[in-house]
């Protein structure tokens, strides 16, 4: 039950291992449909962690700047469904299937934390002397970014992730049942202001369309497909050795770290040394290296074309959003006030609770990809060879 209707894509085949995929869009008759909503504004108002009227009585989205995106998002429901009607969809499958396995993404973290900006982080935010409300606090990156509207999201999610539970408890089956709890990255608040543009610094260097397959730059990532691979080096030197001035510090920096594809294999970038937790000279296994698309030709629609280049977008600037094989391209998509894909968003909350998961709060640097190895080696099967992961050992109780 997905949030984003193309997660719940990835897992589609003709195979029959998935009996239902569901969301906004798709889902069964027994469930109503998405009704509009208001990003940022749960409606659950019974509840004071989700209340999103302050101490004053005045309601949050009357007092700051609304965000477009949050408006598009709320009134196509079908694409972007809230948090508490996918719960709540996921409870009546539940119910009515009896699954053995069930995925539910709650997709309105996200989608509020892209509109609003994130909500963490303190020290990027100032407080006007109001500790007890949150809709005036202002973030030093951008002013549109409301802490209120992104942490009424999270207490909404946290609230439905609840329910879930609560029904799994109700059903008797809490205790022997394998529970997940995950994100898939952070975000940060990134500037509206100024807007860079990765395809205009190139081609007033002298990269013109006739150089590249395709661009794709949004948020704070870029993809460059090079046709030419005599010339990358040059793009990897041209943005790399750009300066912007940066409004915050005040001072002119390299807004780019750029990856090739030696990088995105090791994990360690010529300037910013290692960028990823697998970051070793060597490694065949890079996080943001594919060798099933890279070493083989693309020569049909199951292989992705991989890009040369991975340009990350540091210091909160943002870049224009741009999907083409124009350098010069924009698309309408909005402006974001958070973005993820880098470094600074790769730390995510991730709780398991099974009969073989030792109970406690374990610190040890581990990622998604160590999940599945773990749970093959409980159930005694092999891990394949292709699995990127490794068993977490510490966390299983003993047999």
């Amino acid at each position: 039950m997905s949030g984003k209707e193309w997660v719940g894509d990835l897992v589609r085949d003709d195979s029959g291992t998935v009996d239902i995929i569901a969301g906004g869009e798709k889902h069964p008759e027994y469930i109503s449909e998405p009704l509009i909503y208001n990003l940022g504004d749960p409606q659950n108002t019974e509840n004071s962690l989700t209340e999103n009227d302050n101490s004053d009585g005045r309601a949050t989205r009357t007092q700051r700047l609304s965000s477009e995106l949050a408006k598009s998002m709320g009134k196509t429901p079908k694409t972007y469904p809230e948090d508490r009607w996918i719960a709540e969809a996921a409870i009546r499958m539940i119910n009515t299937e009896d699954p053995d396995l069930c995925y539910v993404l709650l997709a309105g973290i996200d989608n509020v934390q892209h509109a609003y900006g994130a909500a963490d982080r303190p020290e990027e935010w100032t407080d006007p002397g109001t500790p007890g409300v949150l809709r005036d606090d202002k973030n030093i990156y951008n002013d549109l970014a409301d802490r209120e509207a992104v942490l009424n999201v999270v207490h909404e999610a946290d609230m439905c992730s609840g329910e879930i539970f609560d029904l799994l408890r109700s059903r008797n089956n809490f205790n022997d049942s394998i529970i997940v709890f995950l994100a898939d990255h952070g975000q940060v608040t990134i500037m509206d202001k100024p807007m860079l543009s990765i395809g205009d610094i190139l081609l007033k260097n002298n990269i013109n369309d006739n150089d590249i397959d395709y661009i794709v730059t949004v948020g704070i990532i870029g993809y460059i497909f090079i046709k030419n691979p005599d010339i990358t080096k040059k793009i990897e030197s041209i943005l790399e050795n750009h300066w912007e001035y940066h409004p915050v510090l005040k001072k002119q920096v390299h807004p780019f770290v750029v990856i090739n594809r030696e990088e995105m294999d090791s994990g360690i970038d010529n300037i910013q040394g290692v960028f990823c937790a697998d970051g070793i000279h060597g490694n065949k296994r890079g996080e943001y290296y594919s060798e099933w698309n890279i070493d083989y030709p693309v020569n049909d629609n199951s292989k992705v074309k991989w890009p040369d280049l991975i340009v990350f977008v540091c210091d909160r600037f943002q870049v224009v959003c741009n999907s083409s094989e124009h350098l010069g391209g924009k698309t309408p998509f909005e402006v974001l006030t958070g973005a993820h894909d880098t470094p600074l968003t790769t730390h995510v909350p991730l709780i398991i609770h099974a009969p073989f998961i030792k109970a406690g709060v374990i610190n040890e640097k581990v990622t998604l990809a160590d999940i599945v190895p773990t749970f093959y080696k409980f159930m005694n099967i092999k891990s394949p060879e292709q699995i990127d992961g490794k068993c977490m050992d510490w966390i299983l109780v003993s047999p």
